[in-house]
């Protein structure tokens, strides 16, 4: 009897799927954040391009644009391990040099743009706006004017020093451990704009709210 070819040449790879279908989703969800891209596009896209049709610009447009981009990767991800991230795609597809070029500029703008610009944005763009929101629809000016002490420059980079230390050091920490803490803000970060938008819907008043 002709034994079965092995997958594998060692059974035991003491490889463990340690997240579930649903924590995965949680991630993605966290970091392609919902709520946050529906205040970008219908708050601050509709600010900058005024009487625009953000729906349709957006919602049909981006869909035509992203069906390839979704596609693509889910034939790649299917053919080869995520792990290795675009450097895998690009180095076994096309060439090792282009796949090492792709990881370069992957680690320069991710690792090293991207924290700041995600520091920048969560202060200057939602920290200051957001409490702005708040003391004015609760009539607080201790938090409309705490709102402006945070967007002055000074303050800006030590809060978003801060937060790029936070994010630094969960970078060190055990997979377990970063886990529990993404399971624990990926709720929030999904949920907050919402309910932060409920709430100041249903306390405002018509005059307020305009």
């Amino acid at each position: 009897m002709a034994t079965k070819p092995k997958v594998f040449v060692r059974e035991a790879t003491g490889l463990v799927r340690s997240l579930t279908w649903f924590d995965g989703t949680m991630f993605n969800l966290a970091y392609y954040n919902i709520a946050v891209a529906a205040f970008i596009v219908f708050g601050w896209g509709s600010w900058m391009f005024p009487g625009a049709d953000m729906g349709i610009s957006v919602g049909l447009v981006g869909l035509i644009v992203d069906i390839p981009i979704i596609i693509g990767y889910s034939f790649l991800v299917m053919g080869m391990p995520r792990s290795g991230g675009d450097y895998v795609f690009v180095s076994r597809a096309l060439s090792a040099p282009l796949g090492t070029g792709v990881a370069l500029v992957g680690l320069i703008f991710w690792a090293i743009f991207s924290y700041g610009q995600n520091a920048w944005f969560a202060v200057y763009t939602v920290l200051s706006p957001g409490l702005a929101v708040i003391g004015n629809s609760m009539n607080n000016p201790g938090v409309t004017s705490l709102a402006i002490v945070v967007s002055q420059p000074i303050n800006t980079i030590m809060i978003g020093l801060v937060l790029t230390f936070v994010a630094f050091v969960l970078t060190l920490v055990p997979t377990s451990t970063l886990h529990k803490v993404l399971m624990v803000l990926s709720p929030i970060a999904l949920l907050g704009f919402p309910v932060l938008y409920v709430g100041l819907l249903a306390t405002a008043s018509n005059a307020g709210f305009q």
